[in-house]
C-alpha cells in the first residue's frame, strides 16, 4: 500500500507546484507563460480566503499533486491581479515576446470571471469541503 498526506497548499509547496504543472502539462497555455509566472499564479491561492487547495504528498515529502480552485472566481481573480498582477506581468514578458499570440489569449484569461451568479446560487459551498482545515490521509492501494 502506498499512502499519500493530503494537505493545503503552503507558500513552501509553491514552488514545486509550478514545476510539476510544466511536467504535467508543458503544451497548456500557462505552461507556456514559465515558471515564474505559475509561481506568481499558484501563490496567489495561498492565503486567499476563498481558495480550496489540496497537494497530495508521498512518504518521502514529495509533491505528487495539486489541485486549486475557488469558491467566487469573479472576487478571486479580481484579488489575485490586485496582489500580484504586476509580478505576473513581468513574469509574462518574456513568454509573450517569443509568442506575441499568448497576449491576446492572458487578456481574456485575465478578464475571466468564472460562471455567472444564478448558476452558482445553486450549488453547494466547497467551502465545506476545503482541507484548509481538516488535514487528511489517504491510503491508495498499490
Amino acid at each position: 500500500m502506498t499512502t499519500v498526506d493530503l494537505a493545503p497548499l503552503t507558500g513552501h509547496d509553491v514552488p514545486a507546484a509550478a514545476d510539476l504543472h510544466l511536467r504535467a502539462f508543458p503544451r497548456f497555455f500557462l505552461s507556456r507563460l514559465g515558471a515564474p509566472f505559475l509561481r506568481e499564479f499558484y501563490a496567489g491561492f495561498v492565503d486567499d480566503p476563498d481558495a480550496v487547495t489540496v497537494v497530495s504528498r508521498g512518504a518521502d515529502g514529495r509533491l505528487l499533486g495539486v489541485v486549486v480552485g475557488t469558491v467566487t472566481p469573479d472576487g478571486f481573480f479580481g484579488r489575485l491581479l490586485r496582489r500580484r498582477g504586476h509580478r505576473m506581468a513581468v513574469a509574462a514578458v518574456r513568454p509573450a515576446l517569443r509568442d506575441p499570440r499568448a497576449v491576446g489569449r492572458l487578456v481574456r484569461g485575465i478578464a475571466y470571471r468564472g460562471t455567472s451568479r444564478s448558476r452558482r446560487a445553486g450549488r453547494c459551498s466547497a467551502r465545506s469541503a476545503s482541507t484548509r482545515r481538516r488535514p487528511a490521509a489517504v491510503t491508495a492501494g498499490s
